[in-house]
């Protein structure tokens, strides 16, 4: 990224995703090792969400650069992201996903 001319490095991680938010009042998004970012992906945008409106909670992978949908989600707070203490919990998820054989 570099509109603005940012001091920092910065860098997109859902740049395959649309509508992603992370928020968290008093614990980070990113998992106790530093690896795993927990994000709530918003299915739309254009109108605020109605009864059985569902979104995902997508754990990346800060190394790798893969992702993956870990649960969906009635739930739209917008801390529905994660805890630091659920991450641990999704990347389990996240890594039972990756070994999972992809179809061709």
């Amino acid at each position: 990224y570099m509109d603005f001319d940012p001091t920092v490095p910065v860098w997109c991680v859902t740049p395959n995703r649309a509508a992603c938010i992370h928020r968290f009042f008093d614990t980070p998004p990113i998992s106790p090792s530093g690896r795993y970012l927990a994000v709530f992906q918003l299915p739309f945008e254009d109108r605020q969400p109605e009864p059985g409106d569902t979104g995902h909670i997508v754990v990346i992978d800060l190394e790798s650069g893969t992702d993956a949908v870990v649960a969906e989600t009635c739930g739209w707070e917008p801390q529905m992201g994660a805890t630091a203490g659920r991450i641990e919990r999704f990347r389990k998820k996240y890594e039972k996903f990756q070994k999972q054989e992809k179809p061709t």
